[in-house]
């Protein structure tokens, strides 16, 4: 017992020095925000985390919100591709019933999406990687960085068309607007393609960016790296 308090006092030690030099950093970040230099913000709460690194749970949680947004992003955009197939079902009453029930089944998928989202958010710790978050995404179009437009372009997307896909809301009939780049299910991309890409599940979109920011060792020419900066940073 004596060994285990001995061993746990440096550590205890550097977790409160911690998070003493921690908190006029985050009053900083708070005071860039409030005075709309949010970028300014931004870069010092990564800054944040990379001195004082979130334990590895807090990763995992950050991740499965990122796909859990694209979960959303995938069944708002099919619920818009199921109702232009609707529109142009055949008049027998029964193809109708079948493709309002497709739709419905996806505007629930998206509700209770919505559900898992807040509550992911709800078990994050409240610091500069949950801030940092919510922050980006509640910036017009912060979706419509140069990384993330040319990904969309490279996987076929809006993107490298001149139709503006990307930059309006993906579904005008939900009680939200969602906001993002092109998958399988988006209705321009379906028509310039010709085809519906056949899915058993929406992780298996072949046009969703690849999420795993997991391992926490990254640089700046890593993808995970980009990937941080355009869905948590906005940078």
């Amino acid at each position: 017992m004596e060994v285990t308090l001995l061993n746990f006092v440096p550590y205890a030690a550097i977790n409160l020095a911690t998070g003493a030099a921690e908190r006029p950093l985050m009053a900083l970040a708070n005071l860039l925000e409030r005075k709309g230099r949010w970028r300014q913000a931004q870069r010092l709460r990564r800054k944040q985390t990379y001195f004082k690194t979130p334990y590895g749970y807090h990763w995992k949680l950050m991740e499965n919100l990122l796909k859990v947004d694209q979960r959303v992003l995938f069944y708002a955009m099919t619920h818009v591709l199921e109702q232009s197939q609707r529109k142009l079902a055949s008049s027998v009453s029964d193809d109708k019933e079948k493709q309002k029930h497709k739709v419905d089944e996806y505007e629930e998928a998206v509700w209770y999406g919505e559900q898992e989202r807040q509550s992911i958010l709800a078990s994050l710790m409240d610091g500069p990687l949950k801030r940092a978050y919510l922050l980006t995404h509640s910036q017009p179009g912060w979706h419509l960085s140069e990384w993330q437009r040319a990904q969309c372009a490279a996987k076929g997307g809006c993107c490298a068309r001149a139709c503006g896909c990307c930059a309006r809301a993906r579904c005008a009939v939900l009680a939200k607007s969602y906001y993002g780049h092109c998958l399988s299910t988006c209705v321009c991309c379906t028509k310039t393609r010709g085809f519906k890409v056949p899915l058993d599940e929406w992780f298996e979109d072949p046009m969703l960016i690849d999420i795993d920011i997991k391992d926490r060792r990254w640089n700046k020419r890593q993808y995970r790296y980009q990937v941080l900066n355009a869905y948590i940073w906005g940078l």
